[in-house]
């Protein structure tokens, strides 16, 4: 029974895209090991750019065609493998002949698919391999751009976050998205496509086709060479009359490919699983290290915050310190404005009952001009109007002191 399933990576920036450019390519190291050149002229490829194969140039399109921006930092798009089960190809064919109808067809769905789920356009560029070992896969390069509401204009903008949102809501979007090219290879391709089950359900932990596929070469390699040194072994029947040549060498190639395959399977299971331990140490080495790492600066930060609160600490005993001076000053003051409202009380009955020079002397020393001088007739004034003596030789106003013979002001 056939399977579909998907695997989808976030790319980061134009070198993540030029890294997807330059396999296609086969510029990368990777290619060296993965590629039989001889057939990499019939890899399957398009691109919304000129050139099949360009991929950067595809992404600039989009922006441009687009008006897209990107948030700095955030991922350009996503790599999308759109896988099937080779087997289903090789049923109508050979897996790695970009002619077999099952390959186009397949290389059309997946980017259909890319379009209905990621909105027109989103797929900038395909591309499905003749020349690798497998077969079977799409790999899609997808740049989704959203409508965003920015200071009340409405703006294009490149957003894988919002992408998965709209395409599949909330939740568990890889599931979903595994559920949706499934449903999609079913309608378009072939109704007996299953989607593949999940890791929760088999158990498998997936292995980097970089890790396995020397391992299985390799076990392809001695299983053949045991399978020679077996049919070397029985293949030499001359002394044996009643036994059949032929089906003793027959049964000698499959007993040297089961215990080949048997062997290497053990070595293979090994190997997978010390490279398995070996991730799994290096990984909690970096978290450690990177735990050790941050458990430095949180002891720095705090340490600065131990320092804040014991000088927060002084600073609140000063404020209270100072609180308690000023509530003592504002006693002070208000027991002094009781005192100048006395003084006051008493300076205005002085004046009340004082004669005119101390009045006007008074009124000098508060800055107020002097009062009118008294009509003839007033107390102060002789008959007719004349000053009496004092005043006439400029003494203040009351009686002349007879000891003295100067006037007194009381």
């Amino acid at each position: 029974m056939p399977f579909a399933a998907v695997r989808v990576q976030k790319i980061n920036g134009l070198r993540g895209m030029q890294s997807i450019e330059n396999h296609g390519r086969r510029l990368d190291p990777a290619s060296a090991s993965r590629v039989d050149p001889s057939k990499t002229a019939d890899n399957l490829a398009w691109s919304c750019a000129d050139d099949d194969l360009a991929v950067v140039d595809a992404f600039k399109r989009r922006k441009a065609d687009t008006g897209a921006k990107e948030y700095r930092g955030s991922p350009l798009g996503l790599h999308v493998l759109c896988v099937v089960s080779p087997e289903w190809i090789a049923a109508a064919g050979d897996p790695h002949d970009p002619g077999n109808d099952r390959n186009k067809r397949l290389f059309q769905a997946a980017r259909d698919w890319g379009d209905k789920t990621f909105g027109p356009g989103a797929v900038v560029a395909a591309r499905m391999d003749m020349d690798e070992a497998g077969g079977g896969v799409v790999d899609l390069v997808i740049v989704p751009v959203a409508e965003v509401k920015q200071r009340g204009k409405v703006k294009n903008q490149i957003s894988v976050n919002k992408a998965y949102e709209a395409a599949f809501g909330g939740g568990r979007v890889f599931s979903k998205m595994q559920d949706s090219w499934a449903g999609f290879a079913q309608a378009h391709l072939d109704s007996e496509i299953q989607r593949g089950r999940s890791k929760a359900l088999t158990g498998r932990e997936h292995v980097h086709a970089d890790i396995y596929r020397p391992m299985i070469q390799e076990a392809e390699k001695q299983a053949e060479a045991i399978k020679r040194q077996a049919v070397e072994q029985w293949s030499d029947v001359s002394d044996w009359p009643w036994r059949d040549r032929a089906k003793v060498v027959k049964l000698a190639r499959e007993v040297g490919v089961k215990e080949g395959a048997a062997a290497m399977k053990k070595k293979a299971v090994v190997a997978i699983r010390k490279q398995k331990e070996k991730a799994e140490k290096e990984k909690i080495e970096a978290l450690e290290s990177k735990d050790k790492e941050w458990s430095v600066k949180v002891s720095a930060v705090q340490s600065e915050v131990e320092s804040v609160r014991v000088n927060l600490g002084a600073i609140s005993e000063e404020r209270d310190a100072l609180a308690v001076e000023v509530d003592a000053l504002r006693s002070k003051v208000e027991g002094l404005e009781a005192e100048v409202s006395l003084l006051r009380k008493v300076v205005s009955a002085v004046y009340e009952r004082a004669p005119e020079p101390v009045k006007r002397f008074i009124n000098a020393l508060r800055g107020q001009p002097a009062p009118a001088p008294s009509a003839p007739g007033e107390a102060g004034q002789g008959r007719g109007g004349a000053p009496d003596r004092a005043q006439a030789q400029g003494e203040g106003v009351g009686h002349v002191d007879p000891v003295k013979n100067r006037p007194r002001p009381f």
